[in-house]
């Protein structure tokens, strides 16, 4: 029996299988989850062989520019002065886009081959994971963002609780990715709607996320699903748990949002596509200094350690992210 990636629940069993794909449930959380999984390497080389240009188009340029704009107003900053990453892409026009909406500091983080082919022609910095874990310091990014990118990592757990050490507290964590209700623990024939990718390792129920959060020790701030929430309670009306929802996803309730009608938001979310937003929170305080510690402070006079030293300039001279001023952008 394959324990769960997420929860690391015993209990899972087989839940759908086609093409020599096997994908497991688990009890607990009920995430959905290939079995065998693949080198992230070998899972970009796909990806790029698929890709299609599309993002020199002017509707993409606006959409990443306007989503660029929003991170910064929900991490309460004005545009200049976000650093943000964006994770996973196949190429490198998030970052470019964002960079030219005015956003202080954007790169992305990929294994992308054509990503990183990308960025020397646009002049964008594109790290590998690896990369990004050695040369950014912890604390130093206003927000991750992660667009179809979870379902695709092997290990999702252990890459975010990583990634998210970067962020600063407060910061933001912006994920859009296919969504999944929370379904029955049972063998299926029906077809994980996220499923369909070769690539697909993960996917993805509102519980599975809330778990993968909690272990990412990241807050859930904002979920609900999105795109065709009919078709999707029709599609699963026989493999909704609908008890099981209500009982274990309480945590995220009124934390949708309510525009998008009650199937999108708690305990339904039968969207096809789903949107989260988490904060990395302060760290625990410390416990109470004992007696003897408080009377020797005291007698003892504190030392003004001043201000932290600012890293950010040495920051980007290492990973040679570009200026607004050489991306030709005017400043002021």
């Amino acid at each position: 029996m394959t324990p769960c990636p997420i929860c690391a629940c015993d209990l899972t069993t087989t839940f759908f299988k086609k093409d020599g794909r096997e994908f497991n449930v688990c009890f607990d959380c009920r995430h959905i989850f290939r079995i065998g999984m693949p080198d992230p390497v070998a899972v970009h080389a796909y990806e790029d062989m698929l890709l299609l240009r599309r993002d020199g188009a002017e509707d993409i340029r606006a959409t990443h520019q306007r989503q660029a704009r929003e991170l910064a107003s929900l991490c309460n900053l004005s545009i200049g002065r976000m650093t943000v990453a964006n994770l996973g892409a196949p190429d490198a026009a998030f970052a470019w886009n964002a960079m030219h909406a005015g956003a202080a500091v954007a790169f992305e983080v990929t294994w992308s081959r054509e990503a990183r082919e990308d960025g020397i022609g646009r002049q964008i910095a594109v790290l590998t994971p690896e990369e990004f874990d050695t040369m950014i310091p912890d604390g130093f990014l206003d927000a991750l963002r992660y667009a179809d990118t979870l379902g695709r990592l092997p290990d999702p757990v252990a890459t975010l609780r990583r990634q998210a050490a970067k962020l600063r507290v407060g910061g933001l964590l912006h994920v859009t990715q296919p969504n999944l209700p929370v379904l029955m623990y049972t063998l299926s024939k029906i077809e994980p709607h996220g499923a369909v990718m070769p690539m697909r390792l993960h996917c993805f129920s509102p519980l599975s996320f809330l778990r993968l959060a909690e272990a990412a020790g990241l807050t859930v701030e904002r979920y609900y699903s999105m795109t065709a929430p009919e078709d999707g309670q029709s599609r699963y009306a026989d493999l909704v748990d609908p008890d099981h929802a209500e009982r274990m996803l309480r945590p995220l309730n009124g934390r949708g949002e309510e525009k998008h009608g009650p199937l999108n938001n708690y305990p339904s979310y039968t969207g096809f596509d789903a949107v989260a937003h988490l904060r990395k929170p302060p760290p625990p305080a410390p416990p109470p200094p004992d007696l003897k510690t408080r009377v020797r402070s005291l007698w003892t006079r504190p030392q003004d350690p001043g201000p932290p030293p600012d890293i950010r300039g040495d920051v980007l001279g290492v990973i040679g992210l570009l200026s607004k001023r050489s991306l030709g952008i005017p400043i002021g």
